[in-house]
């Protein structure tokens, strides 16, 4: 019997409920109509499913990289197992889309479980491929409450920008602390140029990210004449400058700190959209 800490590692729940309510934050935003109706359940519900799915099947085909790591160690005994589970999510996720979304839906389903697959048997290997892939899945929750919606409210194509660029770095940081276990194994940013030439690009894109979430807020700026919706948001410009003043100052061989601090900036960027349209009503 497996602890919950076990299915909570290999579902990627925190990953996987964030990613959910990203969808339904901008789902809401796209569609001024109501806050719950069937598509935002079942868009949240799919991302979700595709977050864990994906996440278990990785878990499993890849659980000789996973024995691999020297921070972040871990032991799957049933990776045949994993491996089931999360081709069954994916395809309860696929199929919910395919049944109740709009087609555009379906194909954002879709990427995201593609992506997943090529990423754990093929993609991995450079990192290109596997930042850019990994980057990219992370704004499809965005993305998917978009394609539902019956227009685009003006800061998600920036802020969708921002978190590419968010990611992008975090997958650098992660590669610095996993370099030792992707030697011989993956080719990676701190492999090629270095953990301090890994470390430069990480910034710059987490410099990049700071300016298009800026962007994003100039171009709304109904958000500005409620103070509650500033906070979060300002709070996460400032998680994300304290990203790039660590990388600034410091060459060290653990960021897990910094990768916590990316993705708790983008948990307030949502928090952030939601209080606004909380607020606007």
């Amino acid at each position: 019997m497996r602890s919950l800490s076990f299915w909570l590692t290999v579902t990627r729940f925190k990953l996987a409920l964030t990613a959910a309510v990203t969808t339904y934050v901008s789902a809401v935003l796209s569609d001024g109509n109501a806050w719950i109706d069937q598509e935002k359940v079942a868009a949240s519900l799919c991302i979700m499913l595709g977050v864990v799915g994906v996440s278990l099947y990785h878990f499993g085909a890849s659980h000789d990289m996973y024995a691999r790591k020297e921070h972040d160690y871990f032991e799957v005994s049933c990776p045949r197992s994993l491996c089931f589970l999360g081709a069954l999510a994916m395809a309860v996720g696929v199929v919910t889309a395919w049944w109740l979304l709009p087609r555009a839906g379906l194909w954002v389903a879709l990427f995201d479980v593609i992506s997943g697959l090529l990423y754990t048997h093929f993609l991995s290997r450079h990192w290109i491929t596997k930042n850019i892939l990994i980057a990219a899945v992370c704004t499809t929750p965005i993305i998917l409450g978009v394609v539902i919606g019956d227009h685009v409210f003006p800061p998600i194509p920036w802020v969708v920008i921002s978190v590419f660029c968010a990611y992008f770095a975090r997958e650098i940081l992660k590669d610095i602390d996993d370099r030792k276990a992707n030697h011989g194994y993956r080719v990676t940013l701190p492999i090629v140029l270095g953990v301090r030439g890994a470390q430069a690009i990480a910034m710059g894109f987490c410099v990049l990210s700071v300016g298009f979430l800026l962007c994003g807020l100039a171009v709304e700026p109904t958000i500005w004449s409620t103070f509650v919706p500033i906070v979060p948001l300002v709070a996460a410009v400032v998680t994300s400058l304290l990203v790039i003043a660590a990388l600034a100052t410091m060459d060290k061989d653990r960021w897990k700190r910094e990768e916590g601090l990316i993705a708790l900036s983008h948990q307030f960027i949502v928090a952030g959209f939601f209080v606004f349209r909380l607020f606007r009503g």
